[in-house]
């Protein structure tokens, strides 16, 4: 009967350490990317639609900021839509995302302004703005900031 323990004990440290080197193998170094696990986080909220440009001042959007695998949706109803490639932010927690923007049916090119409160997976809120990337003053959406849904997730490549 000891014999039987002994014996489990041992194949569970051996199972135990391989699953530890499994878990280091993907780390820079060890022949992995170093990348790991992808992340994704979303934020939410809502805006008055005089925001927007040229929406009914009297109507309110929801918008919704998704962040997943190197990309960046945001979605203001069927309104507007932002889509872009998600780069980290600077020491600033400021991230600057070009991308297309459709408002109202019409495709332009944009930069989405993200400013987060500290780095974006520790992040609470975000605040967000959307400019013409043609005509930098030209707002597509005035500053709005947006709360953390949920906890990060995290995500297999």
């Amino acid at each position: 009967m000891i014999d039987l323990l002994e014996r489990a004990l041992r194949h569970a440290r051996t199972l135990l350490l391989l699953s530890l080197m499994a878990l280091t193998a993907c780390g820079p170094g060890s022949g992995g990317t170093g990348t790991g696990p992808l992340m994704a986080f979303n934020f939410s909220g809502s805006v008055g639609g005089g925001s927007v440009g040229g929406a009914d001042p009297g109507a309110f959007l929801a918008l919704n900021l998704r962040i997943e695998d190197g990309q960046v949706e945001l979605v203001a109803d069927e309104l507007l839509a932002f889509k872009g490639e998600w780069s980290e932010p600077g020491t600033d927690f400021v991230v600057r995302v070009p991308g297309s923007a459709v408002l109202r049916g019409e495709t332009r090119t944009a930069v989405l302004r993200l400013e987060f409160d500290r780095t974006p997976h520790a992040s609470s809120a975000v605040t967000l703005t959307i400019t013409s990337a043609d005509q930098p003053r030209e707002v597509l959406l005035d500053p709005v900031t947006l709360a953390r849904v949920g906890q990060t997730s995290q995500l297999r490549p």
